[in-house]
């Protein structure tokens, strides 16, 4: 019988044989892609190429405040400027020990993304500011968007929820990162206090998006960023791994599938994945960026774990077509043509895409679908 994109998919995430292995470029495809955007020209041969040869495993946003604080019982407030085509924001809220806040700035003809400039939490005054709001209401954000998606994608592909971060990530995504880092290895019942109060919150958003039908794979974000050398190996299995298998628990009694995000260092950080009980890990990178190849991935995780990615961003920039081809059929063939899901190790990160970009992008999408049609 033949599968639909979606129980392709499925199966994929469970690691079992689907004759096929999905080819899902992270973050392109024509649910995600803004035709508004004037890359969009770029991408048209990406999104035909596709369309004949893809799997679109979408990812559905959904907007979230600081901390998951309901916006209203914080004062959250976003005020914004522009010089030129730059646009610097602040964002503030109120806590019952004074301000916190954040400065930033985007410049469409770098990134889509904005560069922080001040974190919400540089100081350990700033953390008790930001703990002192620990008895607010937790926001639920609005699902419409996200039905909608389900509806319009069908049995056509999959959506991700993007993203659900570990308690520990809910703070630190919020500090300077020097300053996190320095607090991490030394805070003990501080570091307790911030990921008990996190979790509540994380626990409760997490039941009413599994009630609004969300899902059925939720993306969680926790160990990219504290992973050797930044951190000790031992670090993420007291600060992450047991409150992050909370969440995968109540992921999985809802039948739904934990994908979870982390570039880099993996070698160390693998049986904390398999103890949180992962479905997927996304976007796994080759060597140098990573200290395991996707092959021993595979062996060590005894195909527990789908991997997903691993042509790096940077070849798809610099190499040959020729070359990208070969990259591809080395990383399928460590696959062994099951629990993998091609893709670059990393979404699109510019304001635009370069032709080599696209004509090589184009070149692993045909050379995947050469190898499923072995």
């Amino acid at each position: 019988m033949k599968l639909t994109p979606k129980e392709r998919l499925l199966l994929t995430l469970r690691c079992e044989q689907t004759g096929s292995v999905p080819i899902s470029p992270l973050g392109i495809n024509e649910f995600e892609i803004d035709r508004n955007n004037p890359a969009y020209t770029h991408f048209k041969p990406i999104l035909k190429a596709l369309d004949k040869h893809g799997t679109p495993f979408v990812r559905s946003w959904f907007w979230t405040p600081p901390l998951l604080i309901d916006p209203k019982s914080c004062g959250l407030k976003t005020e914004t400027r522009k010089e030129g085509v730059i646009e610097y924001s602040r964002i503030s809220m109120q806590t019952p020990k004074g301000e916190l806040y954040s400065l930033g700035k985007k410049d469409p003809r770098v990134s889509n993304s904005p560069a922080q400039e001040k974190a919400f939490i540089e100081n350990e005054e700033d953390l008790d500011k930001a703990l002192s709001l620990a008895t607010l209401p937790t926001y639920l954000p609005d699902m419409s968007e996200t039905r909608a998606l389900q509806e319009r994608i069908g049995d056509n592909g999959l959506v991700c929820m993007h993203s659900i971060s570990s308690p520990h990530n809910l703070t630190a995504g919020l500090c300077n990162y020097e300053f996190y880092l320095m607090y991490a290895i030394s805070a003990g019942e501080g570091m307790r206090r911030i990921c008990e109060t996190n979790l509540r919150r994380l626990k409760e958003m997490l039941s009413y998006l599994i009630d609004q039908g969300a899902g059925p794979v939720f993306r969680l974000h926790n160990i990219e960023g504290y992973t050797t050398p930044m951190l000790p190996p031992d670090w993420a299995s007291q600060w992450i791994v047991p409150y992050d298998k909370e969440l995968v628990s109540m992921i999985h009694q809802a039948g739904c599938y934990a994908d979870n995000h982390c570039h880099g260092r993996l070698r160390d950080q693998v049986n904390n994945f398999l103890e949180i009980g992962v479905d997927c890990i996304n976007c796994v990178e080759p060597p140098p960026a990573n200290d395991i190849d996707l092959a021993e991935l595979k062996e060590k995780t005894g195909g527990k774990i789908c991997f997903y990615g691993y042509i790096q961003m940077e070849d798809l920039e610099r190499c040959t077509s020729v070359e990208i081809r070969k990259l591809t059929r080395e990383a399928l063939a460590m696959s062994g043509g099951r629990g993998f899901i091609l893709s670059p190790a990393a979404t699109y990160y510019t304001s635009e895409i370069s032709k080599t970009f696209s004509d090589n992008l184009i070149a692993m999408i045909e050379e995947g679908s050469a190898y499923n049609r072995e």
